[in-house]
């Protein structure tokens, strides 16, 4: 798949570390801890081993590696096994215990939680989100609404509504994405281990577009959630809003 100039922009603001990326070196390693060198592991490694960038979505850093490196000069991999299918770690974030992990078909997961088709899905859903953040500090945004991955209103309103098309190259079996330059909206798998939620949330641009965004979740959900700012931060104990004015405070 190739890469947006969007996930490229968010991958030129990452930082490289030295990690084993010879495809040739990577098959070894693979071949020593006898995990099969499937060509989704040797091809994630050549392309992005050692790439450290900000997981927008998650507001977390982290690092994009097969092999990690504790400090003593031997690298290492995290891997698990099921009825002779490798999974093998390929992320680790700086403030979350969550590890993602790649099976040998290239779909990413949070732990064991699929949550992406391949891991350039995974850095594209980012992208967007990365984006709007560069493009100024601070959105409006609903709080994250939760729904059964079956229920599927939101989706069909939203696909039917010309001003808000898909953004296709972030959009997955897992994630999607819609919107403009203005308002945008994201379904994504809860990481939760029932594998039955979805999060939906949208962000608008200025405080003018809230109405439209809370349009949209009234006609498809029949209610209105929080707005608070995106990034979300906490103020008072309590998730930052903002300031008063308006109906949707």
């Amino acid at each position: 798949m190739t890469l947006s100039s969007r996930a490229k922009k968010l991958i030129s603001l990452g930082n490289r570390v030295d990690r084993p990326t010879a495809r040739e070196e990577i098959a070894r390693f693979l071949a020593s801890a006898n995990i099969t060198q499937a060509e989704p592991f040797l091809r994630f490694q050549e392309t992005y081993g050692g790439l450290q960038l900000f997981a927008a979505g998650m507001q977390d850093a982290v690092e994009l590696s097969l092999l990690l490196d504790p400090g003593d000069g031997n690298y290492q991999m995290a891997a698990v096994e099921d009825e002779g299918e490798w999974m093998v770690a390929v992320g680790r974030f700086q403030s979350s215990e969550n590890l993602l992990m790649m099976d040998e078909d290239g779909i990413v997961y949070a732990d064991t939680i699929p949550i992406a088709d391949s891991i350039e899905k995974w850095l594209e859903s980012h992208a967007v989100a990365a984006e709007m953040q560069l493009d100024q500090p601070d959105w409006y945004g609903t709080a994250f609404m939760t729904v059964h991955r079956e229920a599927r209103g939101f989706d069909a309103l939203l696909d039917n509504a010309a001003e808000y098309p898909r953004i296709e190259e972030a959009c997955d079996d897992y994630t999607l994405w819609w919107g403009n330059d203005d308002v945008r909206f994201e379904r994504t798998v809860v990481w939760d281990p029932d594998n039955k939620t979805h999060a939906i949330r949208g962000f608008a641009r200025t405080g003018d577009f809230v109405p439209a965004i809370l349009a949209v979740f009234e006609s498809a959900c029949g209610v209105q959630p929080p707005i608070l700012w995106w990034p979300y931060r906490i103020e008072d104990g309590q998730p930052a809003r903002p300031g008063v004015g308006g109906t949707y405070i």
